[in-house]
């Protein structure tokens, strides 16, 4: 299995896992810059005792710069950051303010003045019923879903960009793959508004088995290769 696939696996919670939180941090190009956008939502309690997150803060360096420390708000958090690889600190404390949480992982922020392509982080957004997904945010700063986990009455939907001096030329496809690293189908992409905007994939998961997938985003234009790739897992 391909290292990018590997590492999106490993986002996946355990299946023991006593995880409080679900964290997202992805990196997306506003006017140009390169912005990481950080969010999170409470998971089930595993248990009536459990404790209830009631902050969550990120430190974010980029070797030995820190680039952003604060609070993420229910609301998520946005930052400016430079190219290269960006550790990501998440710490999640009770009403009491002991620790009861924390991960970190390691994101990497292209550089938009020389790449030819890249995929921006695909954000995922869960509908629940017909009127959730009609009321969904389809606006640029509409908060993703950071959970991987869904069910089979889920409808998901998957926004993501591709950027660089080979993107108006570059062919873009998905595919949803097995976790063992077998493709088994293409995902058809919405048509884009004048051909601007993000791409979009409409997943209802009704048509997908329990298990852990990949979905892969991909775009190719000459010589010049990018693929982002995201996790998910059907629970029930």
């Amino acid at each position: 299995i391909p290292p990018d696939m590997l590492q999106a696996l490993s986002e996946l919670p355990g299946t023991n896992a006593r995880r409080t939180v679900d964290f997202w941090a992805g990196t997306a190009l506003d006017n140009g810059r390169q912005i990481v956008r950080l969010s999170w939502v409470p998971r089930p309690l595993v248990s009536a005792g459990a404790a209830r997150p009631a902050r969550v803060t990120a430190v974010a360096t980029h070797g030995d710069t820190r680039v952003f420390e604060g609070a993420v708000e229910s609301s998520g958090a946005s930052f400016p950051a430079p190219p290269g690889a960006l550790k990501v600190t998440f710490t999640v404390e009770d009403s009491t303010k002991e620790i009861i949480d924390r991960d970190a992982r390691t994101i990497e922020v292209p550089d938009s003045s020389t790449a030819a392509l890249w995929v921006t982080s695909p954000a995922l957004f869960r509908s629940q019923n017909v009127r959730e997904f009609r009321s969904l945010d389809r606006g640029p700063n509409a908060l993703p879903f950071p959970g991987r986990e869904f069910e089979r009455t889920d409808r998901l939907v998957i926004r993501f960009d591709v950027h660089g001096t080979a993107a108006s030329t570059a062919t873009v496809s998905a595919r949803i793959i097995s976790r063992w690293g077998k493709d088994l189908a293409e995902l058809p992409l919405l048509p884009r508004p004048d051909g601007v905007g993000p791409y979009e994939i409409d997943l209802p998961l009704s048509s997908v088995a329990r298990g852990d997938y990949l979905i892969a985003m991909a775009a190719s234009a000459g010589a010049d290769r990018a693929r982002a790739v995201v996790p998910i897992r059907v629970v029930r």
